[in-house]
């Protein structure tokens, strides 16, 4: 990022003005995030500012254990919560650089660590139920689900991060079931996906 700014800087000085980084946290599940993705405790260490999202979700013991291990990792960095993404936004004004220290280093993004994407889609009616069922037992190999689904009782919006899966009611769409899975595990979730399909839901699915 340091070599990004800097040849920026020298082809066209005026074109930004770098005051910091800052790094969205999900509150609700940071403290395992951690343990699991590199990247978070970089990100961390590298920003400026930390803000806290989903703090509504938090309970007044993690909060501050959140707010320890975000000053452990990096002891001047600048702490704000926010619930469902909104927050005071004053600090756009403010020139982050000179209240937080800012350290760059290699990135630590490569091929063969980036997180593996698929895509289920279906054309069969599901029971909620089941899919929830397979859900569960998918989810500890997934960072993230999210689509589409056309359950027994209408279109609903499928949101999964960790063990906290969101459904929201949605208009009805001219679409097949539409599922996204992003792995922690890399290609080695396709057979589970397959799996646990067979067992809890059982209609014909294509995964890609």
């Amino acid at each position: 990022m340091n070599e990004i700014l800097e040849a920026l800087h020298s082809v066209k000085p005026e074109a930004m003005d770098y005051r910091g980084a800052i790094c969205i946290i999900d509150g609700a599940h940071f403290l395992d995030q951690l343990e699991e993705i590199e990247t978070v405790e970089k990100q961390v260490r590298h920003a400026q500012m930390a803000i806290v999202n989903k703090s509504d979700l938090i309970e007044d013991g993690t909060r501050a254990k959140i707010h320890s291990v975000l000053n452990d990792l990096k002891s001047d960095i600048v702490i704000k919560e926010a619930e469902y993404g909104a927050f005071d936004w004053d600090f756009m004004k403010e020139d982050l650089m000179h209240l937080s220290s800012i350290k760059f280093d290699e990135t630590s993004n490569k091929e063969e660590n980036k997180p593996k994407t698929l895509h289920l889609t279906t054309q069969e009616i599901i029971d909620k139920n089941k899919l929830i069922d397979f859900i569960d037992a998918i989810s500890q190999d997934c960072y993230r689900i999210k689509g589409f689904a056309k359950l027994v009782d209408g279109w609903q919006q499928v949101d999964v991060v960790g063990r906290r899966v969101d459904f929201k009611p949605i208009p009805t769409r001219d679409e097949e079931t539409r599922l996204v899975f992003i792995s922690k595990i890399g290609p080695q979730v396709i057979k589970p996906i397959f799996s646990h399909w067979e067992e809890s839901v059982g209609t014909k699915m294509k995964l890609r």
